[in-house]
């Protein structure tokens, strides 16, 4: 699912796994994540717009905030 949103996204957006798990993992730490899956969408600045935990989000779901965000 991951791999192709990530080739739907293109350039409009970038996609970045992070091993929950991992206790070293600054970026797991500064988004707070506990549980796989988690997704989590950020704006430009690093502001997040969207999460969702336990679930893969629906894929038009994804594309409907990444339209809303252009």
């Amino acid at each position: 699912m991951v791999d192709g949103l990530e080739k739907q996204i293109g350039s409009r957006g970038r996609v970045v796994r992070i091993n929950a798990r991992d206790k070293e993992s600054q970026l797991a730490k500064t988004l707070d994540f506990k549980f796989t899956p988690t997704f989590v969408f950020l704006d430009a600045n690093g502001k997040e717009l969207w999460r969702t935990i336990g679930r893969a989000p629906d894929k038009s779901k994804i594309i409907s905030y990444l339209r809303q965000a252009d």
